[in-house]
């Protein structure tokens, strides 16, 4: 087992932000080697500062980084790179030449180029999952170019406006209308803004959110996944978890689990991130993400190593994972969650209390702690600025 080990090296690919470095902290401790490929424009990637990582170069287009990785990290037979993207513009990209990266380990859809591509778009899951008796708000598709008076007529108010695929736009575009013109007026504004399109759907009442992440294996246990119930997040409205609580009711795991299933038998194999809603008492799907999670980190302290079981999976080595972590613990993305105390929406002391009883940090980490340093001091710099943290 060792000496394949020893071939392998991962690369992974995404933007300038704490995935990427959850990620480089797994396969680090586990004594993998990791590139990284960084899509932004800015000049030093934080997570150079990772002792984790052993390279890392800052790309400014998804085209162009994944031009880079064709000429710099050639696999042979002493060699092995397996491709790991943390970003929905990396996936995309990655996938839609799939047929380009053949001598690497890759994500796909039954190794077909373009089909997670596909399946990322709002609509298709919506069709993903009406065929396989999940629960899905409507959804639909506007065309800003056309006439889009017939599309809007069936839309069921309230509704929500978003970017069709998160690499398309911006989450502070989201918008939610109450009737027919509100939402042309959101229209308006998207055109305004240069978009072509975006995504429509029925806006629900929830109970809570869920976010369950992990991998689909070809091996026992076969699943795995880390449910997480979303207690505060950043925007606090339409905005990423920030505060998380690890879910291990037996009902809701199972219930998770029997989604991740029928991606599994649509042909998918890799690492995703599945945003749910829970409304009385059942499970409604609200989006797939075909790539690692953002939260990839809560599990690092239990050792549940879910990317470096996907790694061994795709070697044929023997995983001993079991099907999601045992412990029901709490983790932050604490300087995310940390504007919530400066906007007023939780007490600085409950924050506080809250912040110690984690087991799991987005940033802070014993051992690895340059990069977590690095980040607190440009958002400390920023707030001193009066920019929006």
């Amino acid at each position: 087992m060792d000496s394949v080990m020893n071939k392998i090296e991962v690369i992974i690919v995404g933007g300038d932000h704490h995935n990427g470095l959850g990620l480089a902290r797994i396969f680090g401790l586990n004594n993998i080697v990791v590139h990284a490929v960084i899509i932004d424009k800015t000049k030093k990637a934080f997570l150079s500062y990772s002792k984790y990582v052993r390279d890392c170069f800052v790309i400014k287009s998804e085209k162009d980084a994944f031009d880079f990785i064709l000429e710099k990290y050639i696999p042979n037979n002493d060699k092995k790179y397996i491709i790991i993207p943390y970003s929905d513009g990396a996936a995309y990209e990655l996938d839609n030449r799939l047929d380009e990266f053949s001598g690497y380990i890759k994500p796909s859809i039954n190794n077909t180029q373009g089909a997670l591509a596909k399946m990322m778009l709002k609509n298709e899951q919506y069709t993903f999952a009406k065929e396989n008796e999940i629960k899905m708000a409507y959804t639909s598709i506007v065309q800003m170019a056309k006439d889009y008076k017939e599309t809007i007529s069936t839309v069921p108010y309230p509704c929500i406006i978003k970017p069709l695929i998160s690499s398309e736009g911006d989450k502070k575009d989201i918008r939610i209308c109450s009737d027919s013109t509100s939402l042309e007026k959101a229209i308006k504004e998207y055109e305004s803004k240069g978009y072509s399109r975006a995504l429509l759907q029925e806006y629900l009442t929830i109970d809570y959110e869920i976010d369950v992440f992990g991998c689909i294996l070809k091996q026992a246990p076969y699943i795995c996944q880390i449910p997480t119930k979303t207690i505060r997040a950043w925007p606090a409205k339409g905005g990423t978890n920030s505060f998380s609580q690890i879910i291990t009711d037996a009902q809701i795991v199972e219930k998770c689990k029997e989604i991740i299933k029928k991606l599994a038998n649509a042909g998918f194999y890799g690492l995703y991130d599945i945003e749910l809603f829970v409304i009385d008492g059942d499970i409604w799907l609200n989006e797939i993400n075909y790539r690692n999670s953002g939260d990839v980190y809560m599990g690092i302290e239990q050792k549940y190593y879910y990317p470096l079981a996907w790694v061994q999976d795709c070697l044929g080595i023997k995983v001993d994972i079991s099907s999601s972590p045992m412990q029901n613990s709490y983790a932050m993305t604490e300087c995310a969650d940390l504007r919530n105390v400066i906007k007023g929406h939780v007490n600085i002391f409950t924050w506080i209390k809250e912040f110690i009883a984690c087991k799991d940090y987005a940033l802070k980490f014993k051992g690895d702690m340059h990069p977590a340093y690095k980040q607190y001091m440009h958002y400390i710099k920023q707030f001193f600025k009066g920019k929006k943290m």
